[in-house]
């Protein structure tokens, strides 16, 4: 078996058929698809149920959250490489294909990602742009320092699993940007992660994704940030100002979403620790937040992630 797709489910029953169906579609079927539900309690069994033999359902009794759900499915794979993508999204159908190509022709490429389309949840475009859009990354190679200065914007896509297995899966204590922290430890590992500027998925954009619980996700983010900046601090060293800049701009927008949502005492000190990194973030991240609500966006860090 060359691909393996494992998939995390919990209660997106509503989702799941044409996220499914997108990946029956396939140009490429060497693959196998395993499906971990978390303990649904919606009709997830019973769609699961319409792929017969195509698909290794596997139900946990109690609810364990998406990564440890994700890595059990993980554990299940047989796969050279493995798929990484919500059972929410939607692929198109030479995802699969394009990514074993760009990983078959170099062993040191950990990880085939791609831009993709935002779609609503009744599966309509969202906008004119792409996800990412705003960075205007061009196809190519990613390393740790691009990940450190500008972020995670890489996504969904096939890692390859002989390197996941090596540099360890996604850590469980984090639950909203594992994905982040998984892929600076690839990097910083000296494994390239090869982004393809082609819109190859579609991203599904609803009230109940993790990323909406934002302040959440950027403690995260910052969390992982500082950890693998003190693990790699080669990498951090060779960044410099261009990585305090962008830590002090991530504390600053949290700082500001924190203080929306009332928590002052820890708006006031991710605010401090923010001037501490990059003098004028504060009232910049501020500006800019205010300027995307204004604009009926969720968030600057949705712009840019």
């Amino acid at each position: 078996m060359t691909v393996s797709i494992p998939i995390a489910t919990y209660n997106r029953a509503k989702f799941l058929t044409e996220c499914l169906d997108s990946i029956v579609a396939q140009t490429y079927q060497d693959i196998e698809v395993i499906i971990v539900d978390d303990a649904s309690t919606d009709n997830t069994s019973d769609v699961v149920s319409r792929y017969g033999s195509r698909v290794k359902y596997v139900r946990h009794p109690q609810n364990q959250g998406f990564i440890k759900t994700f890595v059990h499915a993980s554990s299940l794979c047989t796969g050279k490489y493995e798929t990484y993508f919500g059972d929410d999204d939607v692929l198109t159908p030479e995802f699969i294909e394009r990514g074993v190509t760009v990983l078959e022709s170099d062993p040191s490429i950990g990880k085939f990602c791609t831009d993709c389309y935002m779609i609503d949840p009744r599966g309509n475009r969202i906008g004119n742009e792409t996800y990412l859009h705003a960075y205007q990354r061009q196809t190519g190679r990613v390393t740790i320092h691009d990940l450190l200065e500008f972020g995670c914007f890489v996504h969904l896509g096939i890692n390859r699993r002989s390197v996941v297995e090596s540099i360890g899966h996604y850590d469980p204590a984090f639950t909203h940007a594992a994905d982040y922290d998984l892929y600076l430890r690839m990097t910083g590992a000296g494994y390239s992660i090869y982004f393809l500027n082609e819109p190859l998925l579609y991203y599904r954009i609803h009230p109940n994704m993790r990323s909406h619980r934002e302040s959440e996700m950027w403690t995260e983010t910052i969390r992982i940030m500082e950890l693998n900046a003190a693990r790699f601090p080669q990498a951090a060293q060779a960044l410099g100002r261009k990585l305090e800049k962008r830590l002090g701009m991530n504390k600053a927008w949290l700082a500001v979403r924190l203080f929306w949502e009332g928590q002052f005492g820890r708006a006031l000190s991710f605010g401090l620790s923010a001037t501490r990194h990059y003098v004028p973030a504060v009232p910049i991240g501020a500006a800019q937040m205010a300027v995307s609500k204004l604009k009926g966006k969720r968030s600057v860090y949705r712009l840019s992630d």
